[in-house]
C-alpha cells in the first residue's frame, strides 16, 4: 500500500484559511488585503490588519512599506529565538484586544515556522 506523503496522521487541526508562500508573495498581498479590508468595512468593521513579522526584519525600513501597513494596523516584530510560550501568546492577544483588534480583517505573518506558529495560536484565542 502506498502512503500519501501529505497524510501526517494528525486529523484535528484548526488551520489558517490562506497561505501565500514563495516568490512574488508580497506583491500579491496588497490586492488581497485591499479586498479583505473592503469586505470588513462593508460589514461595518474597522478593516484593520494585524501583522506579525519575524524580528529578523525589524531593522528593515522596507518591510512595513512592502507590506502596505496602514496607520490603523498593528505590526509586531515577533522574537523567534525560541518557540512562543502560551504566556507570550496570551500577552499578545491581550494587547491586541486592548487596542481594539478583536476581529481584524486579516492576520498576516511574515517569517519562518515560529512566526507562523505564533499567528496560528493567536488567531485561535477569543
Amino acid at each position: 500500500m502506498t502512503k500519501n506523503i501529505l497524510d501526517s496522521g494528525i486529523k484535528l487541526v484548526k488551520n489558517v484559511s490562506r497561505y501565500n508562500i514563495g516568490q512574488s508573495s508580497l506583491k500579491e498581498l496588497t490586492p488581497l488585503l485591499r479586498r479583505l479590508r473592503k469586505e470588513s468595512s462593508d460589514r461595518g468593521k474597522a478593516g484593520s490588519v494585524v501583522f506579525l513579522v519575524d524580528h529578523f526584519f525589524k531593522n528593515s525600513s522596507e518591510v512595513a512599506s512592502r507590506l502596505n501597513v496602514q496607520p490603523a494596523d498593528f505590526i509586531d516584530y515577533v522574537d523567534t529565538t525560541d518557540e512562543p510560550m502560551t504566556k507570550v501568546i496570551d500577552e499578545l492577544v491581550a494587547q491586541l484586544i486592548q487596542f481594539g483588534f478583536t476581529r481584524p480583517a486579516a492576520i498576516v505573518g511574515m517569517g519562518g515556522s515560529i512566526t507562523m506558529d505564533e499567528i496560528q495560536r493567536s488567531s485561535e484565542k477569543p
